[in-house]
């Protein structure tokens, strides 16, 4: 089981103190069994996103930029003048800050289940406006500074990276230690969204093997193997 501990202050009364206990966590514990995270007031509008947030319901992230549907919901296309997006949300990189709402979404996948699932559910619930307060933290994509899911792809749906030697992920930039698009939006997460559950055994591991060691310039499986401690898999 891994364990994971928050450094948490807003004041800079609190910097000498901070740095105490952090240095005193560090001295008595082994990172490879504890990882650490600091929030402060120089790096807090980095996790604004979500951890600044908690009235809204149901705080999303941006899926596709592909309107989608079903019989009971359906993503609309929004003009916001100089360009259009899509609200189609991917249901892995969530928060809920209502447990009503959470289960208004379960309630919602089970009585109106399609191939969708979940995502259904909170599509639906976003698409209907029925009362639950929603906010889709990285939309509308363009002028947004962060994403935090799919789009960060840059392509409109699944197999269209692989073999693909010109494809957005190519281009992933490293800055100061973090990742952004080639457009400049930090990427906070990095949602592969294969379908991988749903593929024979062969293309599972053709795919595996693709993330592995195809999908992205070196910069970028520098910074996996040396920011996010993914040096197992990203191996050289």
């Amino acid at each position: 089981m891994k364990t994971a501990v928050l450094f948490f202050y807003t004041d800079s009364r609190y910097d000498e103190l901070a740095k105490a206990a952090l240095d005193s966590f560090r001295k008595w514990h082994d990172p490879a069994e504890v990882k650490w995270f600091l929030i402060n007031h120089n790096n807090k509008a980095e996790w604004d996103e979500f951890l600044d947030n908690n009235t809204t319901d149901i705080l999303c992230t941006l899926n596709y930029p592909k309107p989608e549907g079903t019989e009971y919901w359906q993503n609309p296309v929004e003009d916001f003048g100089t360009f259009q997006d899509t609200p189609n949300i991917n249901a892995d990189v969530i928060c809920f800050n209502n447990a009503d709402a959470l289960k208004r979404v379960i309630d919602l996948s089970i009585e109106h289940y399609t191939y969708f699932s979940i995502q259904g559910g909170l599509n639906e619930l976003y698409s209907n406006k029925t009362g639950e307060s929603m906010r889709i933290v990285d939309y509308p994509y363009l002028p947004s500074k962060v994403v935090y899911n799919a789009r960060s792809k840059g392509v409109m749906f699944t197999n269209q990276i692989s073999g693909n030697p010109n494809s957005p992920v190519k281009r992933f930039k490293v800055e100061d230690k973090k990742l952004f698009t080639e457009d400049g939006k930090h990427i906070k997460v990095f949602h592969y969204i294969e379908g991988l559950g749903g593929r024979p055994i062969e293309d599972f591991n053709k795919l595996i093997n693709d993330f592995k060691y195809d999908w992205f310039n070196e910069d970028t499986k520098r910074f996996f193997r040396e920011e996010c401690d993914c040096a197992e898999f990203f191996r050289n």
